[in-house]
């Protein structure tokens, strides 16, 4: 009798056993995090915005939104959306090829995207509760945030014993930058009379994100040749977001 008490207890404690490292196996593998392919957001530098006032006729001007017109050469793209959130303008050779292009306008910004299509971002593993814990926890309340948080993440490790709630933290993070994000060389911070952030996609194509009452506007410049740190930063002392 004693004799069966012990191999119950040992089956028992086997069975405990199997279904605990079942259940830590199963999250592992189902919110896997690759850190093998992690792009992780590499933080170039930062860009300080003074506002510059200029005469009003110096101004290129989209409902809210102004800056100095470096663009009077330019016209309005042939495809632009129909939209009336942002406005493309480009410069044409003389075969009608875009050799530069200027857009500038409001989007949604990441934070209300990521609400909004949470099921389909994150593959609906992640609730919309989750993602709102989510932000909470690190103080994001716009993209600023956001991504002012992203370019601080340094390790994504995770194994077999890293709990639930990190492992879907992780997981969250994981997501954002290697699928949500778009892929970029570098990144740099704008503070100042305004903030926001400056992804450097390559030399010669940058997108501008300023953030306003928690709203993205945006600021995209593609050109055939390197833009300057200078360049970039005197004209955007310029920007006026009404």
């Amino acid at each position: 009798m004693k004799r069966k008490r012990i191999i119950y207890g040992v089956v028992f404690l086997f069975i405990i056993f199997f279904i605990y490292f079942g259940y830590k196996i199963f999250n592992f593998c189902y919110y896997n995090v690759d850190t093998n392919s992690y792009n992780e957001l590499k933080f170039a530098d930062s860009m300080k915005i003074n506002k510059k006032a200029i005469d009003e006729n110096e101004y290129l001007v989209f409902k809210n939104i102004k800056i100095k017109n470096d663009f009077k050469d330019f016209k309005i793209m042939e495809n632009q959306s129909k939209s009336d959130e942002n406005i493309k303008y480009a410069l044409y050779d003389k075969d009608g090829k875009v050799k530069k292009s200027f857009w500038m306008g409001k989007e949604t910004s990441y934070i209300k995207k990521f609400k909004d299509e949470v099921a389909e971002l994150f593959n609906n593993k992640i609730s919309r509760d989750e993602l709102d814990n989510y932000f909470k926890k690190h103080n994001i309340n716009n993209d600023y945030d956001l991504i002012n948080y992203l370019i601080n993440v340094k390790d994504l490790k995770v194994n077999i014993f890293t709990n639930l709630s990190e492992l879907k933290e992780k997981y969250i993070t994981y997501n954002i930058i290697n699928n949500c994000l778009p892929t970029i060389s570098t990144l740099t911070l704008v503070n100042g009379d305004y903030t926001g952030y400056i992804f450097n996609i390559n030399d010669k194509i940058l997108e501008v994100n300023i953030i306003v009452n928690n709203e993205k506007y945006f600021f995209t410049f593609l050109t055939d040749e390197k833009i300057s740190y200078e360049y970039l930063n005197n004209i955007l002392n310029t920007i006026v977001i009404e």
